[in-house]
């Protein structure tokens, strides 16, 4: 019996002992993972499948921003209009044939031909004159040695000589077997084409415009309302509705070129006008997003507008936990304004936070699955 009882002491003593250990690893584990409630698990070789990068938080200068519409216009220093030449039927080169081709100056983009219309071919009409006057001007120069006929007949005589001389010269410089020769003035893209092929076309009616790209126009329209910011306006930030990308006027060598003077002239909007270089495949008439930058304020928190979420109006950010390497929390923050590129944070981050700026979304992703309401295991 003493044996029996023996026995049972000692294993009610290590029964004891393994419910304390087991009370001391709980507590361990309780106070490890105090203050981490809500943490997201995202592990180093996650983040670096999906090249997530973080910023950290700094208070520093943000410029005030006025959000408008607006639209990109080629500017009107780099257009040139061709016209005809020649009156008759115009026959179209192929590389004029399609808006947006690539044109050089001196590039034949157009024949003009009369050889077979009921007012005949003012090319042979051109040279049947300069021929007459030819012989005109050759027999008064005799009559004039003459003094037959007197100096003042002998002036207009020369006169219609010269003007047939030069209309015929000009018109025999562009003649082809085709017809009259229509070239273009200067480089650049077809940006649109005014007749079809077979057309009839008069002297000086347009054929086509020819743009130079480099160069383009930026038309904002702002609210009448924000009319005493506009002094604080000097360039402007983009964003093509063709293209989801961001531009810089000042990364384009652009500048404020003028803004309307007055509401009459320009409605309920106030037209304001940049230029700048076309350094991408911007294209002219396209509709554009546009961020009037103003002036400057200090001690602004701003991040990239790539590490917003939104959801039924909140925005939430996710930052990352001090001291962890894999770890994430969703934070809820209050938005001001925004220039296309980095948006002011009112509240919800302060300074040294370390916020998430690409690979967000597959934190969201993760966010779902792996939040963790009472803590991890280290």
């Amino acid at each position: 019996m003493m044996s029996c009882s023996h026995s049972g002491d000692a294993h009610d003593h290590e029964s004891h002992g393994d419910a304390h250990e087991k009370e001391i690893h709980e507590q361990e584990n309780k106070d490890a993972h105090e203050g981490h409630e809500g943490e997201i698990i995202f592990s180093q070789a996650q983040a670096k499948a999906v090249g997530l990068t973080t910023e950290t938080v700094k208070v520093g200068p943000f410029n005030d921003v006025i959000k408008v519409s607006g639209q990109i216009m080629a500017s009107s220093l780099g257009e040139h209009t061709v016209v005809a030449s020649s009156s008759g039927i115009v026959t179209l080169m192929p590389a004029a044939t399609t808006e947006g081709n690539r044109i050089n100056s001196g590039q034949t983009i157009a024949s003009i031909s009369s050889r077979n219309l009921q007012d005949g071919d003012p090319t042979e009409r051109a040279r049947i004159d300069y021929e007459t006057a030819l012989r005109e001007y050759n027999r008064s120069k005799t009559l004039a040695s003459q003094k037959i006929i007197s100096q003042k007949e002998m002036e207009l005589v020369e006169q219609r000589f010269l003007t047939a001389k030069a209309n015929y010269e000009g018109i025999a410089k562009t003649m082809t077997d085709r017809g009259v020769s229509v070239k273009a003035g200067m480089s650049g893209y077809v940006k649109n084409i005014s007749v079809t092929q077979g057309d009839y076309v008069s002297m000086g009616q347009p054929i086509m415009t020819i743009t130079q790209t480099r160069r383009l126009m930026l038309r904002a329209d702002m609210p009448q309302q924000r009319y005493g910011q506009l002094k604080t306006v000097s360039t402007a930030n983009f964003r093509p509705a063709s293209d989801n990308k961001i531009y810089r006027l000042k990364d384009l060598n652009g500048k404020l070129l003028s803004y309307g003077k007055t509401a009459q002239q320009t409605g309920p909007y106030i037209t304001v006008t940049f230029e700048f270089d076309n350094v991408g495949d911007l294209m002219a008439g396209t509709y554009a997003d546009v961020y009037l930058i103003g002036s400057e304020r200090q001690g602004v928190i701003s991040i990239p507008k790539t590490s917003l979420t939104e959801e039924q109006g909140i925005y939430h950010v996710y930052t990352k936990v001090k001291g962890e390497k894999d770890a994430y929390l969703k934070r809820e923050v209050t938005i001001g304004q925004d220039n296309g590129q980095r948006v002011e944070i009112i509240s919800g981050l302060h300074n040294g936070d370390e916020v998430v700026t690409k690979g967000t979304y597959q934190i969201k992703l993760a966010s779902i699955q792996t939040t963790i309401p009472h803590g991890h295991s280290h």
